[in-house]
């Protein structure tokens, strides 16, 4: 367990030949502190208590916010941006990069591998946006677009 982030998490010395509980066919790299089931790298997730050294607990334990709770802050930054790329385009591109970066943060064992759902997902969603504004933009700046009709709807031909 050489990763720089593993030791991020309090754990006890996973017993050779462990499986992960949710993937059988993984072998487990953590045990939840929680409910004492073994994890693989993909369903570890992190319980932050202000008043207490993070833990490691596995996505079940974590509840619905199980796909934040094993993100690096990136991640969670990546998503954001990108979501606020569809009301402002302007932020769309920042959370693509800030999903990539993650990523190969990930790749090289510098951040937690539970941000990676995050950043496929902002990376996606960047993209989405990016093509919204730029139709939008096209749209409004077309030179050809009479402005002066009388029509309601500045998006009408």
């Amino acid at each position: 367990m050489s990763e720089p982030w593993q030791s991020w998490y309090q754990h006890e010395p996973v017993p050779a030949g462990a499986r992960c509980a949710r993937h059988p066919d993984v072998g487990a790299v953590l045990i939840c502190t929680r409910c004492g089931s073994f994890a693989c790298e993909a369903c570890v997730a992190t319980q932050r208590d202000p008043n207490a050294a993070p833990s490691t607990i596995c996505v079940s334990c974590a509840g619905p916010w199980g796909l934040f709770a094993g993100a690096s802050w990136w991640a969670i930054a990546a998503v954001l941006c990108a979501f606020g790329g569809l009301g402002c385009g302007i932020t769309a591109p920042f959370g693509l990069v800030l999903g990539v970066v993650d990523l190969v943060r990930i790749q090289a064992k510098q951040a937690p591998p539970g941000g990676r759902t995050l950043d496929l997902l902002a990376i996606g969603i960047g993209l989405v946006a990016i093509v919204i504004w730029v139709l939008v933009a096209q749209r409004i700046l077309d030179p050809g677009t009479d402005w002066s009709s009388t029509s309601d709807d500045p998006f009408a031909p």
